[in-house]
């Protein structure tokens, strides 16, 4: 399905499945479940806040603090940036450190609640939702709204679900490539029936080659890390970061045979295009991602796994 929705269109990404509600249906309290899983398999959006401006997605540098003020109370207080879908999502997943324990704490809250402002910006690509910065001011948070046991549980759930969550881009990515393809197959085809083209040269039918076994190839493994991953596979981490740079080096060679009209702004290849350039940010830079992989092999080798 969201390969599906990748060749269609990236925006329609999050119409197949609850994304990250997924979250708060694995590891919401009893109370959370009450208040949200309705809501949630009803077709409300969850967005993520994790990211921030000086760290980035890099879990070691969040600032982002829940202080306790009462027995089961907290107020948070931080800023999260490049969140996705801050206008649609009724409710926000938060990351935050705690003073109370080591490690990062989640919860799960409405994005209504008092001391919640959402400062929109404007992406470049994936411009189907909406994108930009999100304040917490003295957000009060109770024990129910944390996800998992309590706080210190937030860095198991992060990677339990994008463990999940980063086939799911890769897919997206592979079927906006796909769309790229189809669509050069097309323009090549139509131009041989009219006649402008007498032939097509062997470099090019090499590209649509190479490309369509590119695409197979990755969506094939992508299905393999769906089945077997686990949240510290270091699978888990390459599959959204190799799928989104082969999908964006396949469409940049396709593209070219299309010519002027596939930069059209209303060109669902120049659409793909500008969605598979924002999924190398989208999640944290594929450079990153690649390095956390490499250390986690280097980790399973050590550990003989």
């Amino acid at each position: 399905m969201q390969f599906l929705c990748g060749w269609f269109d990236p925006d329609t990404r999050d119409v197949a499945g609850v994304n990250h509600g997924r979250m708060v249906l694995r590891h919401g309290s009893a109370e959370a479940h009450r208040l949200y899983d309705r809501r949630i398999c009803g077709g409300e959006l969850v967005g993520i806040a994790m990211s921030e401006e000086r760290g980035g997605t890099d879990i070691k540098r969040i600032e982002a603090t829940a202080t306790p003020v009462a027995p089961g109370k907290w107020r948070l207080n931080g800023v999260k940036c490049h969140v996705s879908r801050i206008e649609e999502a009724s409710m926000l997943v938060v990351f935050f450190k705690t003073p109370t324990v080591d490690g990062l704490s989640a919860a799960v809250l409405d994005a209504g609640l008092q001391g919640i402002r959402r400062e929109t910006m404007q992406p470049s690509g994936l411009a189907g939702w909406s994108w930009g910065r999100v304040f917490f001011d003295d957000v009060e948070l109770t024990t129910a709204d944390f996800l998992g046991t309590g706080p210190g549980d937030g860095l198991g759930i992060f990677h339990d679900h994008f463990a999940y969550f980063r086939p799911m881009v890769a897919a997206v990515a592979l079927g906006a490539a796909a769309r790229i393809h189809d669509e050069a197959m097309s323009d090549l085809g139509r131009r041989l029936d009219e006649r402008q083209n007498d032939k097509v040269s062997d470099s090019t039918r090499q590209l649509l080659g190479r490309g369509r076994h590119a695409i197979e190839s990755e969506l094939l493994y992508t299905f393999r890390v769906c089945a077997t991953v686990k949240a510290s596979d270091a699978r888990a981490l390459t599959v959204k970061a190799c799928a989104v740079d082969r999908a964006v080096c396949i469409g940049e060679e396709l593209e070219r045979i299309l010519g002027a009209r596939g930069f059209r702004k209303e060109s669902p290849v120049a659409k793909a295009m500008a969605a598979l350039r924002a999924f190398r940010f989208a999640d944290g830079v594929s450079d990153r991602l690649l390095t956390s992989a490499g250390g986690a092999l280097l980790r399973e080798r050590r550990e003989g796994k």
